[in-house]
């Protein structure tokens, strides 16, 4: 045991917390109801069990809050955890209920969602975030950004873009389309269905790029080029396994 004297009132107290929880890792202090309780947690329920303890043996509520980062009043539900429920009330701590997981927050919020925001008083036609939260609060839910937001993402709902989706103005396209599928659904093991496109005539020629370039080099594209060859592509699309192959040729041939 070092001796106190001589240390200043802050020296002194830190030494003293350091030698008790040497004499706690050694397994020289009892404690009956903790046993080994301090080896069997993680850092939360540790730190509760020590304030607890620290409390136990004497030292000061703010100087137990310091020592173990936490704030006073950690310290004292600790205490009062202990006395209500015993060591379990410390290493058995109930999740706090998280305001995304209310149901009654979430039915709101979707509710809201699945009305224009016009009706809530704000001149657009889609919502934002910001808009959400500010309707919410309006609501009496107090909520934020994180918090809105965990509760949609644990609804499944995502910030998606619109794809663009190829349709027909063939008066005809859905009598063709069922021809198609049917010939795709009786075809017979050996036999394939492309669907044949052709791209060109195109010329070659060089077109504006990137391109690694010296100290005082500025590359550059002429607007008239001669053309330096002709070429078309040819490209299949196997329709029942959905692969894809090609040529370039000089003419059309798809023979």
């Amino acid at each position: 045991m070092i001796p106190f004297t001589g240390l200043a009132a802050g020296d002194r107290q830190l030494l003293q917390w350091s030698q008790w929880l040497y004499a706690l890792e050694r397994d020289e202090l009892a404690f009956p109801p903790f046993g080994d309780e301090l080896s069997r947690h993680g850092a939360a329920a540790r730190k509760r069990i020590l304030a607890v303890l620290a409390t136990e043996e004497g030292f000061p509520l703010k100087a137990i809050a310091k020592h173990l980062g936490v704030s006073p009043n950690t310290v004292i539900r600790s205490r009062l955890r202990y006395e209500q429920g015993g060591v379990d009330a410390l290493t058995h701590c109930k999740p706090r209920a998280r305001i995304a997981d209310d149901e009654r927050y979430r039915d709101e919020l979707f509710k809201l969602l699945h009305e224009p925001p016009s009706q809530s008083g704000f001149n657009r036609t889609s919502w934002r975030i910001a808009d959400l939260v500010e309707a919410m609060n309006r609501r009496g839910f107090k909520t934020g950004r994180a918090v809105l937001r965990e509760a949609i993402d644990k609804s499944g709902f995502r910030w998606r873009a619109a794809r663009v989706v190829l349709t027909s103005t063939d008066p005809h396209y859905q009598e063709k389309l069922d021809r198609v599928q049917g010939v795709l659904a009786n075809l017979k093991k050996g036999q394939c269905f492309f669907s044949i496109d052709e791209y060109g005539p195109f010329s070659v020629k060089a077109i504006p790029g990137r391109s690694l370039s010296g100290p005082g080099e500025q590359p550059a594209v002429p607007q008239w080029q001669k053309s330096r060859g002709r070429l078309i592509v040819t490209a299949a699309l196997e329709l029942s396994k959905n692969q894809v192959t090609h040529f370039y040729s000089s003419a059309k041939n798809t023979a």
